[in-house]
């Protein structure tokens, strides 16, 4: 089953991570569901890609749930280190999104943590460096030093 979902709203690539039982919490399968969904919407005509949640949910974060599996073919196998997979899965994928030349919409419609909030922090793509963040009408922004509530 698919976890992330493409449409087209006129010259919008409309990217939806499709996963709300987990507040759409991105599995290593996800990300590289993701990855190709981008370069899908990348090697078309879309003016623009926007990134949102289905749920109530933005991107609540990874999914820990299937830390030992390969995200490429599901089988168990030894843990990979944070590290590793994050360089392998998500700093690629963000580097993608944030050097596109096309502008990224994210359309943060809940929560928003770990790398959720790495795609929000994307958003200054395209050859201008668009910045365009649409937010849910009450949120929290969380720092080291503590919450501030915003809404």
């Amino acid at each position: 089953m698919s976890n992330i979902t493409v449409e087209r709203r006129g010259n919008v690539a409309v990217v939806i991570l499709d996963a709300p039982e987990v507040l759409n919490a991105l599995s290593g399968d996800m990300v590289t569901e993701l990855s190709a969904s981008v370069d899908e919407v990348l090697a078309g005509d879309a003016r623009a890609l926007l990134l949102t949640g289905a749920g109530r949910a933005f991107c609540a974060g990874a999914n820990l749930q299937g830390r030992d599996e390969s995200p490429d073919d599901g089988k168990k196998k030894p843990a990979a280190t944070t590290g590793s997979v994050l360089e392998t899965h998500y700093y690629p994928l963000l580097n993608k999104l944030r050097h596109m030349d096309i502008p990224l919409v994210t359309a943060v419609n809940g929560v928003a943590a770990g790398v959720g909030m790495s795609f929000v922090r994307q958003n200054r793509s395209g050859p201008r460096r668009w910045r365009i963040l649409l937010l849910a009408s009450h949120y929290w922004l969380a720092s080291c030093n503590g919450a501030l509530d915003v809404g």
